[in-house]
């Protein structure tokens, strides 16, 4: 089978999970339109049962801790605001995606929502870490990057001795050695999905692009955080697969974002805190 009939398999593949569970779809339209009030807001949230919860486990959690404990989506809603909502019910909606084992790239059931919640979590320090303004949406972003492993996962298990290879004998990166054989890989995969999902494009753009920061010609700074943070996650061993030893850090996003080796300790022990103060949600 050609490597243009295996993507157009895998393309198909992408329409099973393409619809939303839940109410979370819904609230994903209605958090990004101005119009919509927090009253409406609460009103649709309130019927996802996982999505609620969601919100409440992370609204009451260290990271958000006020005075008194939140017990309504309206008060969860104006104390963490629209745009930390948004991430929560991305979160649901990846974590029920992902829950599953993914065989082709050796991942046990739970170990992608790990990698994906470090990855998010230290796209968030990062920028603080390297003093450079915080992109928009990263925290999202950086929860997102590798969602399509969960469609590209069966079709790695027919291919996997032949990307393996490939990789090892010509020296390319997992993700080249993905599109020469399957002629997609789990990155644009996780794109096409994520629009069908109507998430922010600048989102999708740094999930496409989060292996290959170095292809774009106007500069991102969210690509470089999220592939720098994917990198430490990579380095860390949290949640990394069978492939995670042939991925290819580029030297140009460490430069560009001045990453020294006690940046990048510094950042990965702050993610790694900001992980157990989110450990309700990875439960």
């Amino acid at each position: 089978m050609n490597n243009n009939t295996t993507r157009d398999k895998i393309l198909s593949e992408i329409k099973s999970i393409e619809k939303i569970p839940g109410r979370a779809g819904d609230a994903l339209v209605a958090l990004q339109d101005p119009e919509s009030d927090t009253r409406e807001l609460s009103r649709i949230i309130e019927y996802d049962p996982g999505l609620t919860s969601t919100i409440l486990h992370l609204v009451n959690s260290a990271s958000f801790g006020g005075s008194g404990k939140i017990s309504t989506i309206k008060d969860a809603i104006v104390r963490m605001g629209r745009k930390q909502v948004f991430v929560a019910a991305i979160s649901s909606i990846a974590k029920a995606t992902v829950e599953q084992a993914i065989n082709g790239y050796g991942l046990k059931k739970g170990e992608l929502w790990k990698h994906m919640v470090f990855v998010g979590v230290c796209s968030e320090v990062l920028p603080a870490v390297v003093d450079v303004p915080t992109p928009d949406g990263i925290l999202a972003a950086g929860l997102l990057h590798d969602i399509g492993k969960v469609v590209l996962g069966e079709f790695l298990e027919i291919d996997c001795e032949e990307i393996y290879k490939l990789s090892e004998n010509e020296g390319l990166s997992f993700e080249e050695s993905e599109r020469q054989v399957l002629g997609i890989d789990h990155a644009e995969i996780g794109a096409i999905l994520l629009a069908g999902w109507n998430v922010p494009e600048n989102i999708i753009k740094i999930v496409h692009y989060h292996h290959r920061p170095d292809d774009i010609k106007d500069y991102d700074a969210g690509i470089d955080i999220v592939h720098a943070a994917d990198n430490l996650g990579i380095i860390s061993g949290i949640g990394t697969g069978d492939d995670g030893s042939e991925y290819r850090p580029s030297s140009k996003v460490y430069k560009r974002l001045g990453l020294s080796k006690n940046k990048c300790e510094e950042a990965i022990c702050q993610a790694v805190i900001k992980m157990d103060e989110l450990s309700d949600l990875l439960e």
